[in-house]
């Protein structure tokens, strides 16, 4: 390997560590965010969605509210979102439990 890939692939390899320290951060205020609200927290990077769960909410209204449902046990839903003060999720949210959904609200970041 030469010189300058070394030094490249040494370059990548610190951005890539600045990244994941940086994200880690991001998460850690996220985190004291949901306890500061009085709901839960959640890392969508360390689960899988089930495809079912995402027809729940239409991908327009998801994106909207940047909200997602990631667990479901009959009518019992767990939903994701950035923005739980945001008015279209809580219309979203009501939406839902007018819809006979059991709903948690759960906080996650953005960036999961």
């Amino acid at each position: 390997m030469t010189q300058i890939q070394n030094n490249s692939l040494e370059q990548q390899q610190t951005i890539h560590a600045m990244n994941e320290i940086n994200r880690e951060f991001k998460e850690r205020d996220i985190i004291q965010k949901a306890k500061n609200l009085g709901i839960k927290y959640i890392d969508l990077s360390t689960i899988a969605i089930n495809d079912d769960f995402l027809r729940i909410i239409s991908k327009k209204e998801s994106i909207h509210t940047n909200s997602l449902v990631f667990f479901q046990i009959g009518k019992r839903i767990r939903v994701a979102t950035s923005s739980p003060r945001n008015k279209k999720t809580k219309n979203l949210i009501q939406k839902l439990r007018e819809k006979g959904y059991k709903v948690e609200v759960n906080l996650c970041s953005k960036e999961s």
